[in-house]
């Protein structure tokens, strides 16, 4: 097995004195390939979630896929088959969707790049930002008029923003445009 975790498709040849004996090109039509997602952080998830789906896609196989939020998707995507993470299943390649620091599981530094170019990276597909269809339950809480949701925290907290002040200057700006901010 190779060092390098991310999609490649890969060309594999085997020569015998000279002679070609073995050459297999990638293909995984109709192959059963499972996506396990490493973070149960919700950005991370929500994020990453619509390239399983492009991936099933591009390549017709059969996605067998684990997150730590299943039900949001399942509905929505009754073309993959969910699994709780750690559940043994068969397959013929597994990725890994995460970050990591090792340029063998994602060659990009997640740092430099958006959060939703961190799956189409490892699953070899082009980055574009994609929305995900999710099926959510209902709010408890019943927010009248437009509203923006914000969050200062963020998975291995490799997103913060530490500008002096800046998310007070940001709250008060969405205030003076009618929003409310919770």
């Amino acid at each position: 097995a190779p060092n390098y975790k991310s999609f490649v498709k890969w060309r594999i040849e085997v020569w015998v004195n000279g002679k070609k004996e073995f050459n297999h090109v990638l293909d995984l039509k109709d192959q059963k390939v499972y996506i396990a997602f490493e973070s149960k952080s919700i950005g991370d998830t929500i994020a990453w979630f619509p390239y399983v789906e492009e991936f099933r896609k591009k390549h017709k196989c059969e996605v067998i896929c684990s997150t730590f939020h299943n039900d949001w998707f399942k509905s929505k995507y009754p073309n993959i088959k969910f699994i709780n993470p750690g559940t043994p299943s068969s397959y013929t390649v597994f990725y890994k969707i995460g970050w990591f620091w090792d340029k063998n599981l994602h060659s990009n530094d997640t740092l430099d790049i958006p959060l939703q170019q961190t799956a189409s990276d490892i699953l070899g597909l082009e980055y574009k930002e994609i929305k995900p269809k999710l099926n959510l339950p209902s709010s408890p809480v019943d927010i009248k008029g437009k509203y923006v949701t914000l969050s200062i925290q963020s998975t291995s907290q490799a997103k913060y923003w530490n500008y002096k002040d800046g998310w007070q200057q940001i709250v008060d700006f969405l205030i003076k445009k009618g929003y409310k901010v919770v």
